[in-house]
């Protein structure tokens, strides 16, 4: 071949021998991969959902859970933000919002995280991300179901 030229040893004998220089790096590149939201609790588009959940969502990757805040995740409704604790439990990616209070029966949620969440290597979400969900009715609660009757007092014998 000409020099200069790069071709793979063609071999039409046994009687040849080629060395092959095998390179190896062991740098890595960097992560520049934003991170995303895999599943999330309550499920969008979610109805009859208890007015004491907690709302949670995971991330596809490890997050920088000094990112992960009230700031950055946060719940609405009908009076507006929800008062709110937020944490991020690492070996499950996944961040978890508790209500000071419960939520207002019968009203529509939303939970939006924003792009000032990163993964730990600085990536932020690609763009913010929202869902919502509705709470359902409180009560009244009874141990019976609701076509049952009472009977006979024992005492009005």
């Amino acid at each position: 071949t000409d020099p200069g030229t790069s071709t793979y040893p063609n071999i039409g004998d046994y009687d040849n021998n080629f060395w092959i220089d095998v390179i190896f790096s062991t740098t890595v590149p960097p992560d520049t991969t934003p991170p995303t939201v895999t599943p999330v609790m309550p499920a969008a588009g979610a109805t009859g959902v208890s007015p004491a959940t907690k709302v949670t969502a995971t991330f596809s990757e490890g997050m920088d859970a000094t990112t992960i805040n009230g700031t950055t995740i946060q719940l609405s409704g009908p009076a507006g933000l929800v008062p709110a604790t937020v944490a991020y439990d690492p070996p499950t990616r996944t961040a978890t919002l508790s209500p000071i209070s419960p939520l207002a029966s019968s009203s529509l949620y939303t939970n939006t995280i924003t792009t000032g969440v990163k993964d730990t290597a600085g990536n932020t979400l690609a763009a913010k991300y929202s869902w919502s969900f509705t709470t359902g009715a409180l009560g009244p609660y009874s141990l019976w179901d609701a076509s049952a009757t009472p009977g006979p007092d024992v005492s009005d014998t």
